[in-house]
Formats: structure tokens, sequence, C-alpha cells
């Protein structure tokens, strides 16, 4: 047994040796391959150097131009200039949201990080490299990310702790809760309310005091805002709690009965403002209340009346100011409050009688070749009876009388006409009269439109129609019947 492990480690031995030997000689034909072809390379690259420089004064223009392309492909993205711009007006965004946190705003790592990728944005993208814009921005926005998640995580665990501290009165370590909270994020809201409770917690008793006190002297609003802070101050214990409730009930029922009480008193002023204000509040408490409805159908109406006296004002206002037609739109208002009210009625029956009356005046003023017709005559002359009435209370009036009595007058003088026949002719005006077998007669007509007709005994009637202005003057007309039946 012995004589075989001896010839095993006899064995082993001469392996050991037979490998050294091999990585002897190995290295030794390695060596001598080096110092063989070393020269060699040496020379090859003497050699190489000199066809370098002896080329490049020949090839510098191509290089240049390869040098150009590579920038050019280099300045080539995937991304437009709109995705670019998109893409740093939503890290602007982003950066918003560091705002609230006190925390992220003294990483100076970070806003380190912030400033170094404006700067890279900022020159990628006057090079029209939006590749590295988009690269850029996408690694700080989710460097952003990941710092406004990880205080969002800070905060709501601060603030859980904090909850719990105050609920079980440990004080000591809510103000150290507190701390990390306001060097996170220091406009917390929640942690506001709590650093204000935790101030105010020394003076619960004083709280108490002052409540009873308000209590007792009937100021119930005071009281209940003190219950309410010793009831948060207190994690609202159940007596307190029915205490604040029969007291809002009580403060409830007094701002009721106020705000009614109110709403009288502005009723006798009147004070429709404060009426008003009153019986909102009063709505707002109970709206279905008997006095709520009954202060509700008053103000409307009181608010009626006021409108309709507001409306009659106006009338009167426009009337001295000679503007009849605000004056009728003032009274048409104030009649639709009051249908039944026959003075109103009344006025605004005179009001729309001066405006057609000045209607119809204008228009035969404006055209005054209306008054060639008798009817328009005998209109216009019931018109200037009518205008006496509102000629002292309207100069509009007054002129536009005056106005229409002169057209009248002109259209109301007769105008000589020289018939001109053969003496064989027998004329007349129809429905005015006859001329007669003339050689030539002068006749007097009024403005107006005429038809003259010629008769005669074996000829065709000759008609003549005829239109006589104010301003003619020496008229003639020829009618002569000469065409043979």
């Amino acid at each position: 047994m012995i004589n075989e492990e001896v010839e095993v480690a006899k064995g082993k031995q001469r392996q050991s040796i037979i490998k050294f030997i091999v990585v002897l000689l190995s290295t030794g034909i390695l060596l001598l391959t080096v110092f063989w072809l070393l020269p060699i390379l040496v020379s090859d690259t003497s050699k190489n150097d000199e066809l370098v420089n002896e080329s490049s004064s020949q090839s510098s223009a191509e290089i240049d131009l390869a040098v150009q392309v590579n920038q050019e492909r280099s300045v080539s993205s995937q991304y437009s200039q709109e995705q670019a711009l998109a893409a740093i007006q939503a890290f602007d965004q982003q950066l918003l949201l560091i705002n609230p946190y006190q925390l992220l705003q003294d990483d100076e790592r970070l806003m380190q990080a912030i400033d170094t990728a404006q700067a890279k944005v900022t020159g990628a993208f006057t090079a029209a490299d939006y590749d590295t814009v988009m690269t850029v921005l996408q690694a700080i926005s989710l460097d952003l990310e990941q710092a406004i998640n990880a205080a969002e995580d800070a905060v709501v665990e601060h603030l859980h702790k904090a909850r719990k501290l105050w609920d079980e009165k440990q004080l000591p370590q809510l103000q150290i809760q507190l701390q990390h909270l306001k060097l996170i994020q220091p406009s917390l809201p929640e942690a506001l309310e709590l650093r204000e409770l935790l101030s105010a917690w020394p003076n619960v008793k004083t709280l108490i005091r002052a409540a009873k006190t308000a209590g007792l002297e009937g100021r119930y609003q005071q009281q209940l805002e003190a219950l309410i802070k010793v009831s948060r101050l207190a994690n609202d214990l159940p007596y307190l709690s029915a205490e604040i409730a029969g007291l809002k009930k009580q403060i409830t029922e007094v701002n009721y009965r106020q705000a009614i009480a109110s709403a009288d008193v502005a009723k006798r002023v009147p004070d429709l403002t404060q009426m008003r204000k009153a019986i909102n509040q009063a709505r707002q408490i109970s709206p279905q209340a008997v006095e709520v409805i009954r202060l509700t159908k008053e103000l409307a109406e009181l608010e009626r009346k006021e409108s309709y006296q507001r409306y009659l004002v106006q009338a009167e206002l426009s009337l001295t100011k000679d503007q009849w037609l605000k004056a009728f739109e003032a009274l048409s208002a104030a009649q639709q409050l009051y249908p039944q009210q026959e003075s109103t009625s009344k006025k605004t029956r005179f009001v729309a009688a001066y405006l057609q009356l000045a209607k119809q005046s204008n228009q035969i003023v404006n055209q005054p070749s209306l008054l060639t017709s008798s009817v328009k005559r005998k209109r216009a002359t019931a018109m200037l009876s009518a205008m006496l009435v509102y000629r002292s209370l309207s100069p509009s009036m007054a002129i536009l009388g005056d106005k229409l009595s002169k057209q009248l007058q002109r259209y109301s003088q007769k105008i000589s006409l020289t018939v001109i026949s053969d003496n064989k002719t027998y004329v007349e005006v129809r429905r005015i009269g006859k001329v007669g077998v003339v050689t030539e007669k002068t006749i007097s007509l009024l403005p107006g439109n005429y038809v003259l007709e010629g008769k005669r005994s074996g000829y065709v009637t000759k008609t003549v129609k005829l239109v006589i202005k104010p301003e003619d003057i020496d008229k003639k007309v020829k009618v002569i019947a000469d065409e043979q039946i």
C-alpha cells in the first residue's frame, strides 16, 4: 500500500517537471520572435508615417469634407424641433413641482445637475441637435421625478407620524416630526395646523374659561369658536361634541331671529338692500319658514313699487328734456308693473299720441308733395290743431308745427293756369268743373294732380294729366281734341 502511494507521488512529480519545461520553451520561442520582428515593424511604421505626411497635404480638402459630412450626420436628429420644444416645456413644468419642497431646493447635487442639463440642452438646441436635447431631458426628468416622489413619500410618512403623535399627545416627539416636515415642505397646510394646535395646547384651560364667560354674556358665537378650538385640542371629547352641537343649534336660532327682525326693520324704513340681505340670511337657515315666505313676498311688492316710481321719475325727467320716446319707454315699463293704474295709462296714451303726431307731421314736412292731395291737406290741418296741446310742452313739436304750417300754406294758395284750346273743343277739369269752349282761358287751381279733358263731336276725347306745384308760375296747358273718330 505504501509502495503504491510512493509511485503515485513520483508520477505527479514527473508531470510537474514536464509542464515546467514546456512553458520555458514556449517563452523562449516568443521572445525570439519578438526580437526578430521588432526592427521590421519599426521600419514599416516609419514608412507609414512618411506616407501619411506626404499625402496629408494632398488630401486636406477631402479630409475637411469628410469632417463636415460627419458633423452633419451627428446633428441629424430623429426628433423634430417641435418635439424638442415640447420636451423643454414639459421640463419647465416639472421644475415648478420642486417649489414646494425646500429639501429639494437645498440639494446642491440636484441643483447642479439641473444647471448642467439646462446648459447642455441650450447648446444642443442651438446646434439643432435634437437627439441630445431629448436624451439629456429624459435623463434629468427621471432624476427629478425620483427626487419629487421621494420628497412626497417623506412628507406622507412624517405627516402620518405627526398626526399619531398628536392623538397620543406625545408633544416633544411631535415637535421633532414637525421640524422634519418644515425642512422638507415649509408651507404644508396640515403641518401648519398641527403646529398651531401644538402652540395652543398650553392654553386649553384658558379657552374653557373664555367659552364659559362668553356663554354667560350671551356672546354665543365667540363661545362656539372657543369650544370648537378646545374640542380640536382635546381630540373631540364626547361631552364637548354634544355641547358644541347644542350651541350651534342655539346660535342658528338666534341668527334666524336676528335676521327676521332686521328684515322687518328694513321694511319699515324702507331699505330694500338691507331687507334683501337679511331675508337671504334667514333663508339660508330656514328656507321654508313662514316669516321667510312672508318677507319675500313683501320684498317683491316693495321692489315693484320702487321700480314703478323709478320709471315715473325717468319719464318726467325725459319730458323735461323733450325726449318723448324715452318717456314713452319708461311709462310703458311702469304700466306693465301696474296695468290698472289709470293715471299712468292716461299719460302713456298722451305721450303715444305725441309720438304718432310727430311721426306723421315729419313725413309730410319731409315729403311736401303729399299735400297735393286734398285728403292730406285736410289731415295736415287736423294735425296743426292737435299740436296746440303739445306746443307749450315740447319745443320740438313747436318747430315741427311751424314747418308743417308753412308747407300747408304754400299748398293752400291757388296757382294760375292758362288753358289753350281751338275754340271748338269743350274743356273741363275732371271732378273740378268746366272751362268751356275757349281759345285761351286762365283758371286758378290749388297745387295737386289734375286731369283735363277735351271733348268734340266726332273726335276722340283728349285727356291731359297735369301736376301743379306751389312754385309753378305762368303754367300753360293745351287741350285740343283733334283726332277724328
